[in-house]
């Protein structure tokens, strides 16, 4: 649990310090990016389950099943992208 809240923690520092710097968004996007790969790398157990478990109650073909996890990381990319601009932004504006 504690391991998780230092992740989300230590990736909110990015956007916080790209925008103190006015750096160029495309940095923001990279570090969505690299975030949402590390979030996927992270929890890959998981996702592996969810595929078993899946697989065993209807089997689905693998061009489906890359798919639909390619789908689920642009997801999480954009979600992450949404958060860290707000934070991004709202920094840039206050400096």
């Amino acid at each position: 649990m504690h391991a998780r809240v230092s992740h989300i923690l230590l990736s909110l520092l990015g956007p916080v310090y790209f925008g103190f710097l006015h750096s160029p968004y495309v940095v923001l996007v990279v570090w969505s990016a690299a975030c949402a790969a590390i979030f996927f790398w992270s929890n890959r157990a998981s996702l592996r389950h969810a595929r078993q478990v899946a697989y065993t109650t209807y089997p689905v073909p693998l061009p489906y099943m890359a798919f639909f996890t390619v789908l689920l990381y642009v997801a999480c990319f954009i979600g992450f992208l949404i958060v860290y601009s707000v934070l991004y932004f709202f920094v840039e504006w206050l400096t």
